[in-house]
């Protein structure tokens, strides 16, 4: 399948270019130079052309030389994989010492470039200017009001394009947590290369970026998300765009890897911000495994294992997993996919009706549903009603407000009976009468 790079200077509209092509509209848009740090790759389906398009940080106005290079250096990745460069420049400022740095960047790969002239649409455009670079193809655009789009493939092997074809639907696993506490480390561990910009430095990623990932034969998309802060932390516009963008990521991912510096973990226990989290993520039905990172560098183990341990035990999640980590030292990292991967098989499994209640038979013997103005609750019979997460209707002949607590025991039984860990489970009564009871009655 085709694969486009997009490059360029920094805000001159990449990111409002590949959201045009995304379903997801996924990138971060704003204006301010270097809001793109890591590359950010997404599959399209555009009309009848399929192609991998690729986002690429602008390679100006980085203040830290380590970061400038870490940049340059994943725009030269992706540059060299590409099959197509597409060359972006602001066609109302005219061509800049920057612009041409970006081409004397580019052209040593060989690859055909496509420049993009954006912002048609204002009156001071100028699109002449850019055949100095060189370059046969020059197309005037509109990124923010879509114009021109369909002109930029002309120069493109159409029949290549449409040959193209959705992949594989992969598992989509999101990794969250505070700032620096090792979620892109951890990233390029599972990758095998620095794909994600790491470093002490809080809050280096900024978008939810996606990489397809196989692990013993299992297709994952992994997605990076910007650090999350607290809500009186976060003051800037762009910080709360990133913490939109994290939280958008927990709607539409399966499975969640929350990150937790292990060395941040007191003997209190863990902070309300994570324990914040966790519940959310779990009350939006994900699946929920809690990755214990920088454990290389942990003084007492034993002590913050158990720690955490008893913190989500008394809050109702004992049947989370924890991991321990160490993203430097590859340490428990293919144990987080091996967890991943029994979690997602329970979130879309369904289980027999004839199994439900048996559970439900034993679940009621051992402490039975409190009773209603003297009248007693009777547990008629049980079905899975949905997956993902999966969603258990028990039947009853009077449903009241003193049942909530019930809802969690039964909860509680199915993770014991069932095993799964780290899939919520929802339990619900519905007050009917069993079709099945009233046929034996009549018969």
């Amino acid at each position: 399948m085709i694969k486009i790079a997009l490059v360029g200077r920094a805000n001159v509209g990449k990111s409002t270019l590949f959201n045009c092509f995304s379903k997801e509209k996924s990138a971060i848009v704003y204006d301010q130079p270097g809001v793109t740090r890591d590359p950010k790759k997404e599959l399209i389906q555009w009309g009848d052309y399929s192609f991998y398009l690729t986002d690429t940080p602008g390679i100006d106005l980085y203040e830290d030389e380590l970061l400038k290079r870490q940049v340059l250096k994943r725009i030269e990745e992706e540059a060299e994989d590409a099959d197509y460069l597409w060359l972006m420049v602001d066609g109302t400022v005219g061509l800049t010492s920057i612009d041409r740095d970006v081409v004397k960047l580019i052209r040593k790969f060989g690859k055909p470039v496509i420049v993009l002239v954006n912002k048609v649409d204002r009156k001071d455009f100028d699109e002449l200017t850019f055949y100095e670079l060189g370059f046969e193809h020059v197309v005037a655009v509109s990124a923010e009001h879509q114009i021109g789009l369909h002109d930029i493939f002309a120069p493109m092997d159409a029949q290549r394009l449409m040959e193209g074809s959705i992949a594989e639907r992969r598992s989509q696993i999101a990794v969250l947590g505070r700032p620096n506490a090792g979620k892109s480390t951890f990233i390029n561990a599972i990758l095998g290369e620095d794909r994600q910009l790491t470093g002490d430095m809080p809050g280096l990623t900024r978008e939810s970026v996606k990489y397809p990932f196989d692990f013993h034969g299992e297709a994952y998309e992994l997605i990076d998300t910007a650090g999350i802060k607290k809500k009186a932390k976060t003051k800037e516009d762009l910080e709360k765009l990133s913490l939109r963008a994290s939280f958008d990521t927990l709607q539409f991912a399966e499975c969640i890897i929350y990150m937790i510096d292990g060395k941040q973990v007191s003997q209190f226990g863990l902070d309300q911000q994570d324990l914040a989290m966790i519940y959310k993520i779990l009350e939006e039905g994900r699946c929920l495994v809690v990755c214990m990172s920088k454990w290389d560098e942990v003084k007492d183990p034993k002590m913050v294992l158990d720690t955490v341990k008893h913190t989500l035990m008394i809050k109702g999640f004992s049947y989370v997993p924890i991991v321990p980590i160490s993203s430097f030292e590859r340490f428990g990292v293919s144990k987080i996919f091996d967890v991943v991967k029994r979690m997602l098989q329970f979130w879309n499994k369904r289980i027999s009706t004839g199994k439900l209640n048996s559970w439900l038979k034993e679940s009621a013997l051992e402490v039975a549903p409190p009773s209603h103005g003297g009248r007693a609750v009777k547990l008629k019979f049980a079905t899975q009603v949905k997956t993902r997460p999966p969603r258990i209707c028990v039947f009853v002949n009077v449903v009241h407000d003193g049942l909530k607590k019930y809802e969690r025991y039964l909860m509680n039984r199915f993770h014991k009976e069932f095993g799964y860990e780290g899939v919520p489970v929802r339990v619900f009564f519905r007050a009917t009468k069993n079709p099945y009871v009233a046929e034996q009655t009549s018969s």
